[in-house]
């Protein structure tokens, strides 16, 4: 692997390890206040009588992709093998969740607590849309494994081969 490509790689699996970290933090924060009872004030002030259920799926559905996020960082820094089609679909999902979230809040009788667990499930995704990450990375890592091998740094075409 030539060292620019690695170096992109452990960049951005440094990247994705640090986000995945600060993900699972804050769902454990917010777990933990949950557990403890934090938010049984706001709760009783309005109709959602749903949230507990769905704070735990979508903090479930958040913490495996922390999980996935964490491994694919962590093959990207060791320069290890793993599948690109994993990590864009990773990517692909946690738009598609994001995005659908907000719809989700108008359901009838659910959406008050669709829309009250989505800042405290999801909230760990929102560095990740900070800086655009599942819309860059992918990208880019796609477009490093694509590039040509035989070309030097200028992107001249190198000919391999007696002194050519």
């Amino acid at each position: 692997m030539s060292k620019p490509k690695a170096t992109i790689r452990r960049i951005l699996g440094t990247v994705a390890m640090l986000m995945a970290g600060f993900g699972l933090y804050y769902n454990v924060q917010t777990a933990s206040v949950a557990i403890t009872g934090g938010f049984e004030k706001t709760l009783s002030e309005v109709s959602t009588q749903y949230f507990y259920p769905v704070f735990t799926v979508m903090s479930a559905v958040c913490v495996l992709c922390y999980i996935l996020l964490c491994w694919a960082g962590f093959k990207l820094v060791l320069g290890r093998e793993f599948s690109l089609r994993i990590f864009t679909g990773l990517m692909i999902f946690e738009v598609l969740f994001f995005l659908c979230l907000g719809p989700l809040w108008l359901v009838p009788v659910i959406g008050s607590s669709i829309g009250a667990s989505t800042g405290v499930a999801a909230g760990g995704l929102m560095v990740q849309f900070l800086i655009l990450f599942p819309l860059w990375a992918p990208v880019l890592l796609w477009w490093i494994e694509r590039r040509p091998k035989n070309t030097n740094q200028e992107g001249e075409h190198v000919v391999c081969g007696n002194g050519g």
